[in-house]
């Protein structure tokens, strides 16, 4: 009974102060401290009651082992005044319990509420997420269909030949409209370059334009030096078609290195028909030399 006086007082005291309480088995609680009006009032009606039983019960303690002594009259004032006082202190503890599960729950619907605030705040920065990128993308697609169109505006209107070719000679899918009356060829988009040429130039200069762009796409031979040796320059392009009416032309190609970052990515290729003026050329040069033997003559 002593040492259940020792732990009440104990369990009294971390109640109120807030502290570790060990039992008598050795098992350690973490004690909150009690802050509300409510609580420290309820734990106070109950400690007031012990101080009040708890004299009663050292006085019995202090003669209860020694049988030559009788305690009887101790015992009974401790034990009339433990009905009354553990029926008090029952109710306060009770009051206390009620007042700390009531603070429990208020925070625990605190703490509810501010895991929904949580939750909506972060639905809302979703939303706002969602709509900033949808109006980013709109704006991205919008801006890229408006470069797409002015693209195929340039290449619908511009009156040479302009195309891409990638390292394997082939043609992009995307070229001028010019290109297909320049070249003869209604199908040009995704050929292979070499393909395009064959049989309408020597099969010599079709090889030496397949080392010249081979060349090209050399980062370690300047741009400058390798176009010197342009074969296709003002090359005679024999016609493809049947019609026998139809001239052959003179096309000027010319290459263009094309890059991404520091890379070389594409080529690009310009041709014209300078067909007129080859013709031109070598009329003038054959009037000259009329003119020449005439004199000489």
């Amino acid at each position: 009974m002593e040492s259940n006086t020792q732990e009440i007082d104990q369990l009294l005291i971390s109640m109120r102060e807030g502290s570790k309480y060990t039992d008598a088995a050795g098992t350690v609680y973490n004690i909150p401290s009690i802050k509300t009006a409510g609580e420290l009032a309820a734990l106070e009606e109950a400690r007031e009651e012990w101080n009040t039983l708890k004299p009663l019960i050292v006085n019995y303690l202090e003669t209860a082992g020694d049988i030559r002594i009788d305690s009887s009259d101790e015992l009974a004032l401790a034990y009339e005044q433990a009905k009354t006082s553990s029926l008090l202190i029952n109710d306060s503890l009770d009051n206390l319990t009620r007042d700390v599960f009531s603070n429990a729950e208020r925070q625990a619907n605190t703490i509810r509420l501010i895991q929904a605030l949580g939750v909506v705040a972060i639905f809302a920065y979703f939303l706002i997420f969602v709509f900033f990128f949808v109006r980013r993308l709109r704006e991205t697609d919008a801006e890229a269909f408006a470069a797409r169109r002015e693209t195929q505006e340039i290449m619908e209107t511009v009156n040479t030949g302009l195309f891409l070719l990638d390292k394997d000679l082939n043609i992009g899918q995307q070229h001028s409209r010019a290109l297909n009356s320049i070249v003869g060829s209604d199908r040009l988009a995704g050929e292979n370059f070499t393909n395009v040429l064959r049989g309408r130039i020597s099969d010599k200069d079709l090889k030496t334009t397949q080392q010249f762009i081979e060349q090209l796409y050399n980062p370690r031979v300047k741009e400058k030096l390798v176009d010197s040796l342009n074969p296709l320059h003002k090359v005679m392009l024999h016609n493809s078609s049947d019609d026998k009416g139809l001239n052959n032309r003179f096309l000027d190609f010319k290459f263009s290195r094309v890059y991404e970052d520091k890379d070389i990515a594409r080529i690009l290729v310009n041709v014209n028909d300078v067909s007129d003026a080859v013709y031109l050329e070598q009329r003038l040069e054959k009037n000259a030399r009329k003119t020449i033997c005439r004199l000489r003559c």
